[in-house]
């Protein structure tokens, strides 16, 4: 007879928060790429999720990457990971290329821009997590349904070696600097319209974490309240409106690690530890500006030079503004 999943307690969620941030034998890279889609005849008209998926078809991608269909109808590519920046560069352009032709064909264009100025924001994506995470999103104001329908990024993901701590400060200090480098969501400049959309979303869960001490982490996840609740197979909205830290004192119905799971899928940190570390500060960008936030990215978590001039320079520039 089955026992069933057995509760958590603090510490054991804890334990399993602090091991999402851990050291790793080897560095790979891999990176999740999205597009806007726009109608080539039309482009104010919605293109919706089921016009999206029509048009990247299910015939395998050349490069061997992966699609998905973001709630507004945008066109995320996930790579495979590699063990250096160049292997990666070049998959992402062949597995690009292909779906640009297929996209083509059908009169649409993926447009590698990080906020779509044109359309209105529409979720078209008719699924439980999505429905319950606009819901959630709108108590906080627009923003986050904007976030979801009108947003595209190219997330660069990187193990973190064999010193996680380092690798993530570096990264988490850096994040500033490589959203303002590759700022492509605001036609007037200005910086990343797209990472000041994600700010305002929820900050509870999309602020950045004080990189550096595991715990803080750890407190970050705990006292974010809980959006999604693992339901069988699917999710759910909770039943009561509570931090992750406050439904661990439930005594009758206590969260399971599965819940802990779900929970983690609705941190949106600018770098999320998820084992490797995942950077979400860059916005669609064309081709060279990919290939060039990948090897920078590279860069920071696997040369001590690169990731010490840039904590250098971010700290510079967090005096500057505080003695504007």
């Amino acid at each position: 007879m089955n026992a069933g999943p057995q509760p958590l307690d603090l510490d054991e969620a804890s334990r399993l928060v602090r091991a999402t941030l851990h050291g790793s034998s080897e560095i790979r890279i891999g990176a999740e790429v999205e597009w806007l889609v726009f109608d080539l005849a039309e482009p104010e008209r919605t293109v919706v999720v089921d016009e999206t998926a029509a048009a990247a078809g299910e015939e395998p991608l050349p490069a061997g990457g992966t699609v998905s269909v973001e709630p507004g109808g945008q066109l995320e590519l996930s790579t495979s990971t590699f063990t250096g920046p160049d292997r990666l560069v070049d998959a992402i352009r062949r597995d690009a290329s292909e779906l640009v032709r297929r996209f083509h064909r059908r009169g649409l264009a993926l447009v590698a821009f990080g906020l779509d100025p044109l359309r209105p924001p529409h979720v078209s994506l008719d699924a439980p997590r999505y429905r319950t995470m606009e819901r959630s999103f709108r108590r906080h104001g627009p923003e986050g349904v904007r976030m979801m329908a009108s947003t595209a990024a190219v997330q660069v993901s990187v193990d973190p070696g064999p010193v996680p701590l380092r690798s993530w400060t570096v990264l988490g200090a850096a994040a500033p600097l490589l959203s303002a480098t590759f700022a492509n969501s605001c036609p007037q400049g200005g910086g990343s319209a797209r990472q000041r959309v994600w700010a305002a979303t929820d900050p509870a869960r999309t602020a950045p974490v004080p990189t550096g001490d595991p715990q803080a982490w750890v407190d970050y996840v705990l006292d974010t309240p809980v959006m999604l609740v693992a339901d069988g197979s699917s999710v759910s909205a909770p039943a009561a409106d509570r931090t992750f830290r406050s439904w661990l004192d439930d005594v009758d119905h206590p969260p399971t690690p599965a819940d802990l799971a779900v929970h983690l899928t609705t941190m949106f940190p600018p770098v999320r530890p998820r084992g490797h570390l995942e950077v979400r500060v860059v916005d669609a960008v064309p081709a060279v500006g990919r290939a060039a936030a990948v090897g920078l990215v590279w860069a920071l978590a696997t040369d001590r030079r690169v990731g010490d001039v840039a904590r250098r320079l971010a700290e510079g520039l967090v005096l500057s503004l505080i003695h504007i």
